[in-house]
């Protein structure tokens, strides 16, 4: 798959490292404030992960109101971001995966996923145009290390704190975490073919859809 994708340098822009880690700390602080009051993804009815996916909705809102920037992404950006997701989905998902991992989506799991997907593109939008951009590699790496650390920690301190009705994403918070990282560093490979961070956010968005949808039971 890599192979398919050759990359290139990206284009890095001066970002102030604290600056951007008050910035998820902020976003992550009020997702958990405002799920205490509302969930908005609930209408999802999946086990738990209701209040997953609105948290990291309200994450990338908070975010993308803190940075407004002009962007466009185009049509051949979106169509290998879409290829990309369905060779990971297919090839590590349906063909590898499935012999450990319910990968596959059934009825009732089919209109969750654009749902789940779109709930999520905001905040990787986020990482693609800020975490990515920042030089050199090792420097973005560890951005991306720590924020996805932090976003366990707050969602750990709601889940515990003041939604303990959805205290079973204790159980599989950690793997979570572990699924964005990877997720990260593949999203970086799309970022670098196609030079445009909205279609590499595409790309995660579309993967982190598809997974959810399949793997987290219903109610």
């Amino acid at each position: 798959g890599i192979g398919l994708m050759p990359g290139r340098r990206l284009e890095t822009l001066p970002e102030s490292i604290p600056t951007t880690m008050v910035r998820y700390v902020l976003a992550y602080g009020t997702a958990v404030l405002v799920l205490r009051i509302v969930i908005p993804m609930s209408w999802l009815r999946l086990f738990a992960t209701d209040y997953l996916v609105s948290f990291l909705l309200l994450t990338g809102l908070v975010l993308s109101i803190q940075r407004r920037e002009s962007l466009h992404v185009s049509p051949t950006a979106i169509f290998k971001a879409i290829g990309a997701a369905g060779f990971v989905i297919v090839i590590l998902g349906l063909v590898t995966g499935s012999h450990a991992l319910h990968i596959a989506l059934s009825n009732g799991r089919w209109w969750r996923f654009p749902c789940i997907a779109a709930a999520g593109f905001p905040l990787f939008a986020f990482d693609e145009l800020t975490i990515r951009r920042i030089h050199p590699r090792w420097k973005s790496a560890g951005m991306a290390l720590v924020t996805r650390a932090l976003l366990w920690a707050f969602l750990m301190l709601g889940v515990l704190l003041l939604n303990r009705e959805d205290a079973f994403l204790v159980l599989i918070a950690h793997l979570m975490v572990f699924f964005w990282i990877a997720l990260w560093f593949a999203a970086g490979i799309a970022h670098r073919h196609t030079q445009e961070p909205l279609a590499a956010a595409l790309f995660a968005a579309l993967v982190q859809g598809w997974a959810f949808a399949a793997w987290f039971v219903t109610t």
